[in-house]
Formats: structure tokens, C-alpha cells, sequence
């Protein structure tokens, strides 16, 4: 069985208007082919529900970076199942740190109101609340452009706290936290029966969807909005950016063909 897993922001949708349009033609290919189309996001469990009911994708979901598991029941509805959390000491450590060092004016979401982020972001208010309302993760911004995560997590990971980055913000997560992990957790769930025929893609644009493309049979890497691309030969290279290249990746998938077991 084919499974397609996919980042959102600045892959399926697009970095600054958040639109699937170019997405749309990848999405379909995979619907008309009977390939479950997996989001594996930053995101969090409210704001990919409401896309997969825009959408109507009853696929399985990862939310926060691996933080959880997101279901959808046809009879009563979506649930999620919340795989990390913090120790909420370390938490108010590492944040302290954070706020005291040299890492920029930094600034945790839930430090923030729905109307900042909205202002950040462009995002909706409804939207942006959403976006807050965090169970295993916690996001940050700062004003340093490029802040260097092999520093920040020599700081963080005493405290058994990593810290990543997506499209926009910096996250914090728990150190058992990976979207690679719940990649595997999700297949032994969800797609066991077919886990020895399984035939995998990822696609994602950013470093925190790296863990997602290291445990995928196939994974492609598109061009971020300003057009440049993390250099990871271990991966496909896209040459569009965001949807149009998440639908090329999806085209380039299906030209794949299965490998046969051998008849025993």
C-alpha cells in the first residue's frame, strides 16, 4: 500500500497566503489512486481538522511536530491521542533561559494573544487561537533571522527539551518528540495490516521535516517561498516551491513502481 505523508506550511500550503491551490492537482492524483494523504505539520490538532474536513481527507494526522496523533471516526467524529508532554519545570527553565540570553527578543505563544499572532502571521484571529492552543509543543519567535539550533539545543537539551525550526517560528518540544516517531507509531496503528507491503513518500520543505523524510522510503525536499532549498543529498529535490512542488512530488511518486515480494 502507497502512503503519502506532507509538512503543510510552505509545502502543502503556501508559506504566505496559506492557499492548497497549486496543492489541489496532488492531492486528487493521490484520492484517484486510493493513497492516503497524511499531514504531519507543527500545526495543531484544531487547525488540521478544520483542512481535513475542507478538504474531506478522513486520513489519520500527526499534529505539533510528532506530538500527537489526530483520528477521524465517520460516526463520532475526530479524536487525538497525545503521545509527549513537558515537565513543566524544565519548561520554565529553558524558557527563562531563553528570555535571559543572547537568543534575540524572544517571545513564547503562550506569551501572545490570538490578535498578535493574527498580526504576525496573517492569519485569521479564529485561526490564530487555534494555532495557540498547544498540548505537547510550544513555539517561539524571535527577532534573530537566523538563530543557531546547534547552539540553542547545547542550552536546551540538559533539560530533556529540543528545539527546531519550521516555516516561520521556532519550536520547543519535548526530547521524545519527532515527527519520525510518530510516523511509525501512526503505521503500526493505523496500517499494520499492509506494514510489510507499505511503499512510502514524505515531502517537506523545512528543518523540522527532516525526521519525516529520514523514515519514509521516498522523500522530497521542495523549495522553500524564497526559492532556496535545504542542501540534504540523502533526498529528492523538488525544483517548484511549496504546492506546485508537493504536487510534482506526488507525480514523481506515482511513476514508482512497486516492488514485488518474491513468491515463496
Amino acid at each position: 500500500m502507497r502512503l503519502c505523508f506532507s509538512d503543510l506550511d510552505g509545502t502543502f500550503l503556501d508559506h504566505e497566503s496559506y492557499s492548497y491551490q497549486f496543492s489541489l492537482p496532488g492531492f486528487r492524483l493521490l484520492r484517484d489512486n486510493g493513497i492516503p494523504l497524511i499531514f504531519v505539520s507543527s500545526k495543531t490538532f484544531e487547525e488540521i481538522r478544520d483542512l481535513q474536513l475542507e478538504l474531506q481527507n478522513g486520513s489519520p494526522f500527526i499534529f505539533e511536530n510528532g506530538a500527537g496523533l489526530g483520528f477521524c471516526n465517520p460516526e463520532t467524529g475526530y479524536s487525538y491521542e497525545l503521545l509527549v508532554s513537558f515537565d513543566d519545570h524544565s519548561l520554565i527553565q529553558v524558557k527563562s533561559i531563553l528570555q535571559n540570553g543572547s537568543y534575540g527578543k524572544v517571545t513564547f505563544f503562550d506569551q501572545m494573544s490570538a490578535a498578535q499572532l493574527s498580526r504576525l502571521t496573517g492569519l485569521s484571529e479564529k485561526r490564530a487561537a487555534y494555532s495557540l492552543h498547544r498540548r505537547g509543543t510550544l513555539p517561539f519567535h524571535t527577532d534573530i533571522h537566523d538563530l543557531s539550533l546547534d547552539r540553542v539545543n547545547a542550552v536546551t537539551e540538559p533539560y530533556d527539551i529540543q528545539v527546531t525550526r519550521g516555516g516561520r517560528f521556532y519550536h520547543l518540544l519535548p526530547k521524545s518528540c519527532s515527527k519520525g516517531n510518530a510516523i511509525k507509531l501512526l503505521i503500526e496503528k493505523c496500517f499494520s495490516n499492509a506494514q510489510n507491503d507499505n511503499l512510502t513518500m514524505g515531502v517537506g520543505d523545512s528543518v523540522n521535516d527532516l525526521p519525516m523524510l529520514e523514515v519514509v522510503d521516498y522523500p522530497f525536499l521542495v523549495r522553500k517561498y524564497d526559492g532556496s532549498i535545504l542542501s540534504e543529498p540523502r533526498f529528492v529535490s523538488v525544483d517548484e516551491s511549496g504546492p506546485a512542488g508537493f504536487t510534482s512530488a506526488v507525480q514523481s511518486f506515482l511513476k514508482i513502481g512497486i516492488p514485488q515480494k518474491p513468491d515463496l
